[in-house]
């Protein structure tokens, strides 16, 4: 449990760095919570799957058709999509907001008996009485506290939709051609010339901005990672990518859906892949320039105690 726990705890941290507000849901917030898809852990492309049969449910004409959708969630056996059809859970004292399809899907879940279908697929033996709802809650409790209880603010799920609609297969192309070519034959290992990689891919047609985010800092681990955002404008459309180089490679154990396991190591370069940035460009310059601020203070107050100790030693 202590590893599956932190292998979701450090999915969903990993994603953090791609949207500029993810809100916790909770009494306060749930007024802004308005659409269901705008649950974080839907956002990835990995859940295809738990979208569509969430979109069916909100289709649905029959309470058999909803139960049908049900059975199809809980027959992946991924206790991560739990959290959607126990989505009464953050609804304990409020409720969801009149109209909207968070409404609308908890109404078709109503009636479905959920917690006794979860307890039963999952063998839970919770006793099947009045509380059955919250002994499989408690079961499954930290479901909810893993990154599942977030969710994009309404500007960024916005954003991402709009991001999505423009097509980018050719740039991506374009620049995965371009960072192969720079990674090929490194020597010595790990120091490519981002540089010129940054120079070919601000060369290209309709790109507005690009930053690497090799003023970060990092852990010396590997697997590390490497990022290039890239600001691209298309007509009125503008969308966001974010790039990634990975230094070094883990042979995994993959053991179901989501939890994989490293079992050795090697030192290798390569082009990860291409996922969406939400304000990506602006939150990293922002970040290398405060960590260029703490620098020059560090610096600073080095060389002052340098000339303090001088002193010192002269008198």
């Amino acid at each position: 449990m202590i590893v599956i726990i932190f292998a979701v705890n450090y999915y969903t941290i990993a994603q953090y760095k791609h949207a500029t507000e993810l809100v916790n849901l909770k009494d306060s917030t749930l007024h802004r919570f308005t659409n269901i898809f705008d649950l974080y852990t839907l956002s990835d492309k990995r859940n295809a799957g738990l979208r569509k049969s969430i979109n069916k449910i909100l289709k649905a004409k029959t309470d058999e058709e909803v139960a049908i959708c049900i059975d199809e969630i809980l027959q992946q056996r991924n206790p991560l999509d739990l959290h959607v059809i126990g989505l009464d859970y953050y609804f304990k004292n409020k409720q969801p907001i009149p109209g909207t399809n968070v409404e609308l899907f908890m109404s078709r879940l109503k009636n479905q008996n959920v917690y006794a279908k979860i307890n039963k697929v999952y063998q839970y033996g919770c006793d099947e009485n009045e509380h059955l709802r919250d002994s499989v809650q408690a079961k499954i409790g930290w479901i909810y506290g893993y990154g599942s209880i977030y969710y994009l603010s309404p500007n960024d799920s916005m954003y991402l939709q709009s991001m999505k609609r423009l097509n980018t297969n050719y740039l991506d192309e374009e620049v995965e051609a371009i960072i192969e070519k720079y990674l090929e034959d490194v020597q010595p290992i790990f120091k490519y010339d981002i540089s010129s990689i940054l120079r070919e891919i601000r060369s290209l047609d309709g790109v507005k901005d690009i930053i690497h985010d090799g003023c970060l800092i990092k852990t010396l681990g590997l697997p590390g990672f490497d990022q290039i955002g890239v600001l691209y404008v298309k007509g009125t459309d503008t969308v966001e990518r974010v790039y990634t180089i990975q230094i070094g490679r883990y042979t995994r154990l993959h053991i179901g859906k989501w939890l994989n396991l490293p079992l050795k190591s090697t030192d290798e370069l390569w082009y990860k892949g291409v996922d969406y940035g939400l304000h990506y460009i602006q939150r990293t310059r922002k970040q290398c320039e405060q960590n260029a601020a703490e620098h020059e203070k560090s610096r600073k107050e080095y060389e002052e105690y340098l000339k303090a100790k001088e002193n010192e030693i002269k008198k």
